[in-house]
């Protein structure tokens, strides 16, 4: 078999895996983000704020927790 031929043998026989492949869901708009923070509580808070912030709001209670 020629280098072609297995060439076209591949395209054709792998073809059909390329629907297959799963669609990325869509992306979570600003508004759907906002209402799941507002009915989801702290981990979904958390989920929607950056690793700095977080970590700001940890010293934040660390330092009132070290003043009481």
């Amino acid at each position: 078999m020629t280098v072609r031929t297995r060439l076209v043998l591949l395209i054709v026989f792998s073809s059909p895996l390329v629907p297959a492949q799963q669609k990325q869901p869509a992306p979570q708009t600003p508004r759907q983000a906002l209402i799941e923070m507002i009915h989801g509580g702290e981990p979904a808070i958390k989920k929607h704020l950056t690793i700095e912030i977080q970590q700001m709001i940890h010293d934040l209670i660390d330092v009132r927790t070290a003043a009481s």
